[in-house]
């Protein structure tokens, strides 16, 4: 994320000094690893660039490549945020072949997390960034991509998409333990926290400027309490985030 102060974190062996170079500045960044081999560092973002490479030295030397700056935004929520540029069976996405079949921009990348509950917040998930070409696309969210091709255009900046959403899912799945602790006895709260601590958990932190909400069907049973639920989610994320008030740009399917 551009014109920040992101962390950048990892494990290494228990207590190891790490040291943290990117190549836009030359600075070195440093942390001794905890008993446990985790550590973590901020680093500055400078404006929008790139490609630039980081290394990371913590007794051996680990050289990440092709590492753009700009915009980067989290999409989240159920089925219409999942809704992949290649469509389901039956269910075409307007205008997608031809944004396909015309797709070769190295500045849009995304990033999908793998659809994954769990009854524990998670440190790591499966994923990998991808450059938004026609071999990639059609495995990217629609909402998320066409989000990321206006803003490359408009702002003339390099964009990325963290994916993590799941068709069907319900708010709660979404909330900490802490943020649907008060909610947790009523009858229409149900399976709670779940995506969120195998999807979210994962790369909560990692600097974004906002993010893309589009939930709210699977919730269609207790309308009157997803308008307690959903402020909720987003005042924890925004507390665990750590970066103020960020925006929410949301669309419900109620």
């Amino acid at each position: 994320q551009q014109e920040a102060e992101v962390p950048v974190w990892g494990k290494a062996s228990p207590e190891m000094r790490v040291i943290v170079i990117p190549s836009w500045s030359g600075d070195k960044y440093e942390n001794i690893a905890d008993r446990t081999g985790n550590w973590k560092v901020n680093i500055k973002i400078p404006k929008a660039g790139g490609p630039y490479h980081l290394e990371i030295i913590d007794g051996e030397k680990v050289r990440l490549e092709n590492v753009m700056i700009g915009e980067v935004w989290l999409c989240s929520g159920q089925s219409n945020m999942d809704m992949r540029m290649g469509g389901r069976y039956d269910e075409p996405v307007i205008g997608s072949l031809d944004a396909i079949v015309t797709s070769r921009n190295s500045q849009i990348r995304m990033f999908t997390v793998d659809g994954k509950m769990d009854s524990i917040p998670l440190a790591d998930c499966e994923g990998r960034w991808q450059e938004a070409y026609s071999e990639t696309v059609p495995d990217f969210t629609a909402v998320g991509y066409f989000f990321a091709c206006k803003l490359n255009s408009v702002l003339g900046v390099p964009v990325g998409i963290i994916h993590a959403s799941y068709g069907g899912s319900r708010v709660e799945a979404w909330m900490s333990k802490e943020s649907i602790e008060p909610y947790k006895d009523l009858q229409e709260v149900r399976n709670g926290s779940i995506l969120y601590n195998g999807m979210l958990s994962p790369v909560i932190g990692y600097g974004i400027r906002g993010c893309l909400w589009y939930q709210g069907e699977a919730n269609i049973d207790a309308p009157d309490l997803y308008t307690q639920l959903f402020p909720a989610l987003v005042n924890d994320w925004r507390r665990q985030w750590k970066i103020g008030e960020f925006p929410f740009d949301c669309s419900f399917q109620l």
